[in-house]
């Protein structure tokens, strides 16, 4: 068993320190005693083993918010006189008892808790107002950022969107321009229906003329027919006038061949530049045509 005597100075009075080192002293096993000096010191003296009272020494430099330990004077009695069953606190007149030191001690304890709990608020609360500042300025830089897209993305979907008008535009007048050549198709169309019609009616025509040909001649034969009594002495003027109407009739029969050979042809030249013509431009129609004038018997199969 060891004995220390130690004197505490600092901020050691009146603010709970006794009570604490008493407390502190009990943890350890160690007895002795606790006094308020009246330079302002503390002295403490306590028995125990020698590293328990190392230990008890570390535990009673304390520094806190209110307590504050700046220096340690120990020294080492050689003799004993005096020994301790307990470690109590020495109460000075007008000093509190021990119970009113520990109600004390909590208090101050309390009140070391309040500030420094309110000190790490105050921090927190400080660092949530940074980070608060810094989230709304990055989210305010980060709004500009999409009120500037979404200006870029309108004026680009503007932009589109007129450029789509004019390619609608442009379509339409297309469409226009092929309505009216439509139009002019029809027209030529048309046209040439007429012209066939005309070629149908001059060709009518000349089958009429053909057919009164063919009446006169038969009137003819009939004329020859009803003079046959007379015929008998007039054989050498009738051979003669026979012989000159059958060279006309001849004649007349190689012109009308020449005449249907010179319309033939003419029909062959103007159908060919018909037939041109609208393989040049109406290539899908011309087969149509074609048959309409095969079905009418303009156009001979053989000769195609």
């Amino acid at each position: 068993m060891e004995r220390i005597i130690a004197i505490m100075s600092g901020n050691v009075q009146n603010v709970g320190y006794r009570a604490r080192v008493v407390g502190i002293a009990k943890e350890f096993g160690m007895t002795g005693t606790v006094q308020n000096l009246r330079d302002g010191r503390v002295k403490i003296i306590a028995d125990g083993e020698e590293e328990g009272l190392k230990d008890f020494l570390d535990a009673v430099s304390i520094k806190n918010a209110l307590i504050n330990v700046v220096d340690v004077d120990i020294k080492h009695p050689d003799d004993i006189t005096q020994e301790y069953n307990d470690f109590y606190k020495l109460v000075g007149d007008g000093e509190t008892d021990e119970r009113l030191d520990k109600a004390s001690e909590y208090l101050k304890e309390l009140i070391v808790v309040v500030k420094g709990g309110f000190g790490v608020l105050k921090e927190e609360m400080g660092g949530m107002r940074e980070e608060m500042r810094t989230g709304f300025g990055e989210l305010k830089e980060e709004m500009g950022g999409m009120r500037e897209e979404m200006r870029t993305g309108f004026g680009e979907l503007k932009e589109e969107m007129g450029g789509m008008r004019e390619d609608i535009g442009g379509m339409r007048d297309e469409m226009g321009g092929m309505r009216e050549d439509i139009g002019g198709m029809r027209e030529e169309m048309g046209g040439m229906r007429e012209d066939i019609g005309d070629m149908r009616e001059e060709m009518g025509g000349m089958r009429e003329d053909i057919g009164d040909m063919r009446e006169e001649m038969g009137g003819m034969r009939d004329d020859v027919g009803g003079t046959s009594d007379d015929v008998g002495g007039m054989r050498e003027e009738t051979k003669t006038g026979f012989e000159t109407l059958i060279s006309k009739q001849d004649q007349t029969i190689n012109e009308i061949k020449l005449t249907r050979g010179d319309l033939n042809n003419h029909i062959d030249w103007k159908l060919e530049g018909i037939k041109n013509e609208l393989e040049e431009k109406f290539t899908p129609e011309f087969d149509e045509i074609r048959g309409l004038l095969r079905a009418h018997g303009i156009v001979d199969v053989s000769n195609e």
